[in-house]
């Protein structure tokens, strides 16, 4: 990618960066770069910013974190995303208030997993019943017509049974129960750390609810 192109996509990021930057930046003219403009060519070369600072390829030679002190460049890679904040090799820790900082973020990251699992679980589920809806719906009317299903619907020789469709959607419910008791586990703990978190979405909001009233009346899991 050329210097022009790169200053064109950071321009219409809403972040211009003059294209002699970018050229003295890639060779080697100008050692600094702002954080902002790290992370908007990140952004507009559709890489980690972490990339741009630590060389992937790289991972397992050693590099000094700071002068005197060496490790693997994938350790200290680790440490500047916080990734390790429970302790630096060597066993000098992080200060108590930025291991509780990290400690937050570890929790976000957490809870935006169980969040995309439990989507993915109560879609499919939603899914499945509508399918299994509109079979039923085709099966009573081709019996109404005395008619076979396949003469209403083409894909009528691949409908599955009643059991069938009631043992994959219960398998997908139960799962989506279990990453719905993790979310709300998180937003509790986020909740005593005093985070602000992002709304719940809306497909699982109902069933989140119901589990926090569950929760309250001391309902078995």
């Amino acid at each position: 990618m050329s210097a022009q192109k790169l200053a064109d996509l950071c321009a219409e990021i809403g972040h211009p960066i003059p294209r002699d930057v970018i050229s003295n930046l890639e060779n080697g003219r100008r050692a600094t770069v702002p954080i902002t403009d790290l992370i908007v060519i990140a952004q507009a070369l559709h890489v980690p910013a972490l990339s741009l600072i630590f060389d992937p390829a790289a991972a397992g030679e050693e590099v000094e974190r700071v002068p005197g002190a060496k490790c693997y460049l994938w350790e200290a890679s680790d440490d500047f995303a916080g990734h390790r904040s429970a302790e630096f090799s060597g066993g000098r820790t992080f200060h108590e208030e930025a291991f509780a900082t990290w400690k937050r973020t570890e929790v976000l990251r957490s809870l935006s997993k169980w969040e995309a699992a439990a989507f993915e679980c109560v879609s499919d589920s939603e899914a499945l019943k509508e399918v299994w809806e509109e079979q039923s719906r085709i099966e009573k009317l081709a019996q109404k017509r005395g008619v076979e299903p396949s003469s209403l619907d083409p894909w009528a020789d691949q409908y599955q049974s009643d059991d069938e469709y009631q043992e994959q959607i219960g398998a997908l419910e139960i799962t989506a129960k279990r990453a719905l008791n993790a979310i709300l586990d998180h937003r509790q703990e986020l909740q005593r750390l005093q985070v602000k978190v992002w709304p719940i979405t809306d497909l699982l909001r109902s069933r989140y609810q119901a589990l926090q009233s569950e929760r309250n009346r001391g309902v078995t899991q």
